[in-house]
């Protein structure tokens, strides 16, 4: 298997490792990829580029699966900071000063 070949088994692992939501194992994924593009050439060569083609089209689609993960997760962590804010300002308005 080329490294090119390896590169497009990574970007169809990375997906399916989002899909399964294992983000610590999705990290460990982005390192092994990256020590892999850091050993390739700034070119490659011409038939490698069906499989770079497919993994672009693969890590485009995975991207954009973590970018809606990430907008939905902002979006809880806001919402768990409403609610914080208000039973903290509830609880403060029904204390009655001691008498």
């Amino acid at each position: 298997m080329s490294a090119y070949e390896l590169l497009l088994v990574l970007a169809r692992r990375e997906a399916s490792l989002v899909d399964e939501g294992r983000w610590a194992e999705v990290v460990a994924l982005w390192d092994q990829r990256d020590a892999l593009q850091a050993a390739l050439p700034e070119t490659p060569p011409a038939e490698a580029a069906p499989a770079l083609q497919e993994a672009l089209a693969i890590v485009a689609s995975t991207e954009a699966r973590l970018q809606a993960e990430l907008a939905d997760v902002a979006s809880e962590l806001r919402r768990l900071g409403e609610g914080r804010r208000a039973a903290i300002a509830y609880s403060r308005s029904s204390i009655s000063p001691p008498s």
